[in-house]
């Protein structure tokens, strides 16, 4: 466990965006899983999965190897980190078009917190306020959701196992519990469950799509 957390430590300080660490913790976890892996290369293996990750997720700020390299006081020669990059490649046959609890919360967070939420919650309080208002508050709202979701994402990441091995929408829809306890204890706890089930199913959708261009232009 206490190395888990170490990797995923190592992980999110190089990249702040929570799909790339996301899917590198996949992409780790299931290579692991495939090979034995000994521990004077698990950093690079990890550093490997990273910039895999990122030139998925952040194509136009991809670091050089050197840079992550001296996360971990230059260990590596450039040359492993291309051998292992090349390795994990070809463990995933090149597809990496996979998605993660953090690629769902991206798909929930549209419609997690709602104007229709705001106006049940004032008229269940008895407040009035107009249009603009109303706006502003929903504006005010998702600024706050998206702190909770990076905190409740940060969290996930706790636990590799739940990251990889949970399914992911659920993993993702997990975080919308807390979330709307946590602004203005919006009601139900839950969005109505056909709103996620579509969120859901158009974000599956678009991944499928996604994974079989992928695989026709090989």
């Amino acid at each position: 466990m206490y190395y888990e957390l170490q990797l995923a430590e190592l992980l999110s300080s190089v990249s702040g965006k929570h799909q790339t660490v996301h899917l590198a913790i996949y992409l780790l976890d299931n290579f692991m899983d495939q090979y034995d892996i000994q521990d004077k290369t698990i950093y690079l293996v990890t550093l490997t999965c990273l910039l895999i990750a990122i030139k998925v997720e952040e194509d136009n700020q991809v670091p050089k190897i050197s840079e992550l390299n001296s996360c971990i006081n230059n260990g590596f020669h450039l040359r492993e980190f291309l051998q292992m990059e090349l390795m994990l490649l070809k463990a995933f046959a090149f597809d990496l078009t996979i998605p993660t609890a953090a690629h769902f919360v991206c798909y929930y967070e549209t419609r997690a917190v709602t104007l229709a939420d705001l106006r049940r919650y004032t008229d269940d309080n008895g407040i009035t306020v107009d249009d603009d208002t109303f706006t502003l508050l929903l504006e005010k709202a998702r600024v706050n959701m998206r702190r909770h979701i990076d905190y409740f994402l940060e969290t996930s990441l706790q636990s590799m196992r739940i990251v990889v091995n949970g399914v992911v929408c659920v993993v993702a829809a997990a975080c919308v519990v807390p979330l709307r306890h946590c602004i203005r204890s919006l009601l139900p706890r839950w969005p109505p469950p056909c709103r996620l089930i579509r969120v859901a199913v158009r974000g599956m959708a678009q991944s499928r799509t996604l994974r079989a261009t992928h695989a026709s232009s090989k």
